[in-house]
């Protein structure tokens, strides 16, 4: 009983080391996206986030085992699986393509849910079609040890290109269809910040507006460490991040939902 209470306990440490480690490469590849760099160690809010991303990937994985399920009976054919094969890192490479290069149109399809659903189930359903073939058969031959390494590696490249174009187009939106989770989905909130106004004046020197001496508009509130809040504020011409240090605000005024 205790070297199963052990394993357990090991498991679930590794488990959530995982979940962290995801949650945190969410979160900082969003502030890359902005050009912010800020790590830091110790942050719960990585464990939740690193949770809700698994739940979305999960179901992405449902969704490819369907249709590799069906095609598994087409994988003797030598050329099938690595035309699916090509497919699954086409998409793999397409999703980390828009993450270095987002559309200029924040309306396109690209950027929409369902692209990314049915983007990542492309992804996943040489992998997955591999993985049931050898559960299946169990089988030790060369060919099928060249088909589980090109499935590990196309599993690999997918993970890490769904994981960056989540992080770019999903995490860290202020849309209704994402405001159920404020904080496993990084949900931007309306804030004003309240401080003193000759060192505030700073800010209206770098862009951001002042509705009165002292206090802000409206911007949106990123994220905050223990020295700054890291807010953004959206223009016609695109948006502009900012840290402030937490040293300058006295107050911040949150918009009722």
């Amino acid at each position: 009983m205790i070297q199963v209470i052990q394993a357990v306990a090991s498991a679930s440490a590794v488990i959530l080391g995982i979940t962290y480690i995801i949650g945190g490469l969410v979160v900082n590849l969003n502030l890359a996206r902005r050009g912010i760099t800020e790590y830091q160690i110790l942050k719960v809010k990585y464990l939740v986030v690193g949770i809700i991303y698994l739940l979305y990937a999960a179901g992405i994985i449902v969704l490819a085992m369907v249709p590799a399920f069906f095609l598994v009976q087409y994988i003797n054919h030598r050329m099938f699986p690595q035309v699916l094969n090509i497919l699954s890192i086409g998409a793999s490479v397409f999703l980390l393509y828009l993450w270095s290069k987002p559309p200029k149109n924040s309306d396109s399809f690209l950027v929409r849910w369902w692209f990314w659903v049915a983007a990542g189930t492309v992804t996943m359903i040489f992998p997955q079609m591999v993985l049931i073939r050898q559960l299946m058969s169990l089988a030790l031959d060369a060919y099928s040890l060249l088909l589980t390494a090109q499935a590990v590696f196309a599993g690999t490249l997918a993970f890490i290109a769904q994981i960056y174009h989540y992080s770019c187009y999903y995490y860290g939106r202020h849309s209704a269809a994402t405001a159920l989770d404020p904080i496993g989905v990084g949900v931007l909130i309306p804030v004003r910040l309240a401080g003193d106004k000759d060192k505030m004046a700073i800010l209206t020197e770098l862009g951001i507006s002042m509705i009165k001496p002292g206090i802000t508009e409206w911007i949106l509130l990123i994220d905050e460490t223990d020295k700054h809040y890291i807010v953004s504020v959206e223009r016609e011409e695109g948006e502009n991040t900012f840290k402030v240090s937490k040293d300058l605000v006295d107050a911040i005024l949150y918009m009722a939902k």
